[in-house]
């Protein structure tokens, strides 16, 4: 019957031919970072029975939350970035709109105060405290102010 050491030293070079690294007393093959390949020979009648399972490294769970957090990143972080940008733009659009929109009160005051200032220089006017020539001269000054 060939020796427990033996057997797991076979074990050993088999791992080392697959391209893995062994540790821990030749028990152990790690592939890559992720999995660890637990062996174990336990003496059975006709010889050894070998044994073994595989394992799932702290790397592996850490490479797996750290996916999982760049997935989340990827997926929550550029709309909210896109929505702050939106709202940003509504509300430069909406102080355009604003600043616009007492423009055009501000000069529609300016022609409606015109307006009535002529037509008050009409009633002068036309009761004969204005004449004609006094009646244009002011009706142009408003309309230039206007």
């Amino acid at each position: 019957m060939v020796s427990k050491d033996i057997l797991m030293n076979a074990i050993a070079e088999q791992i080392q031919s697959a391209g893995l690294r062994e540790s821990a007393g030749n028990r152990y093959a790690f592939n890559g970072q992720f999995s660890l390949y637990r062996f174990n020979a336990t003496e059975v009648d006709s010889g050894y029975k070998v044994t073994g399972n595989i394992e799932i490294t702290a790397a592996f769970y850490i490479f797996m939350i750290l996916g999982f957090l760049a997935l989340f990143i990827a997926m929550v972080v550029p709309p909210i970035l896109h929505n702050l940008e939106v709202q940003r733009v509504v509300n430069a659009l909406d102080r355009t709109a604003g600043e616009f929109i007492a423009k055009q009160e501000k000069q529609q005051h300016r022609f409606n105060s015109g307006l009535d200032e002529i037509r008050k220089l009409a009633e002068l006017r036309d009761l004969g405290a204005l004449t004609q020539d006094e009646f244009d001269s002011e009706k142009k000054k408003i309309l230039k102010g206007a």
